[in-house]
């Protein structure tokens, strides 16, 4: 399944204009295969320190936007545009793909307070699952499974998922059953787009605390880092 078979063209040609990567970074090696790039991969997305920087990350940015005024950056108009996306009234059922600790529906009930009553279900791995349970409210809650978050939620607004499709180990299999969720609308955003024939699959690391919604940039240069496996999406 390709990208353009249900974007416009029109939106295609400008995330490419964003988001394209000719090449690879020179040394960076492309792997055949996700389990070929896991086997290289010296830690995950399920690495246990990794898993509590975001869930600390992600409790420090719930009480700042607690706080009044609120104070967001520009990379928060991705979910205030994916939410405007559906007219579902006073109510928005939204299924959140590799939402991690839940920091964008913190973010849109800051926008919305009272004004909208959310049912927002996290889909993300057993471990992030697991310490994310402790921020759940009536409104937020955690699953490790899409079909279950999918059922339990009912009537779905919007799939909404953030830079999460290009580290799952079938992306396009994912996009599938994304689209097939019944859910009126569908934001994808921050996803690798390509002008490649062919996925290129690679180990991409970062620093810990570069991981979680806030930024928090360590600038100390022996700071532990983080890997994981990326693939891009051809269009």
């Amino acid at each position: 399944m390709h990208l353009k078979e249900f974007v416009p063209p029109i939106v295609v040609r400008g995330l490419k204009a964003i988001f394209v990567k000719k090449e690879t970074k020179e040394g960076e090696r492309i792997f055949n295969s996700y389990e070929s790039a896991i086997a290289e991969c010296k830690s995950g997305y399920e690495e246990d320190s990794l898993v509590t920087v975001v869930y600390e990350k992600t409790k420090r940015y719930r009480d700042a936007l607690s706080q009044k005024p609120l104070r967001v950056d520009m990379s928060s108009l991705r979910t205030f545009v994916g939410l405007s996306l559906p007219n579902s009234g006073k109510n928005l059922n939204v299924l959140d793909f590799g939402g991690a600790c839940g920091a964008h529906y913190f973010l849109a009930k800051s926008l919305f307070v009272d004004r909208v009553r959310l049912r927002w279900h996290v889909v993300e791995t057993p471990k992030m699952v697991n310490i994310a349970r402790n921020l759940e409210t009536d409104e937020l809650k955690f699953y490790d499974n899409l079909e279950k978050a999918t059922n339990e939620l009912g009537k779905i607004d919007i799939v909404f998922t953030s830079g999460a499709l290009q580290y799952v180990p079938k992306p396009y299999e994912m996009l599938v059953k994304l689209t097939e969720c019944g859910a009126s609308s569908l934001f994808i955003t921050r996803v690798g787009l390509s002008t490649l024939t062919n996925e290129f699959i690679v180990v991409q690391t970062s620093n810990l605390s570069s991981n979680g919604p806030g930024g928090g940039r360590n600038p100390n240069r022996d700071e532990r880092r983080y890997y994981s496996i990326s693939s891009n999406f051809c269009s």
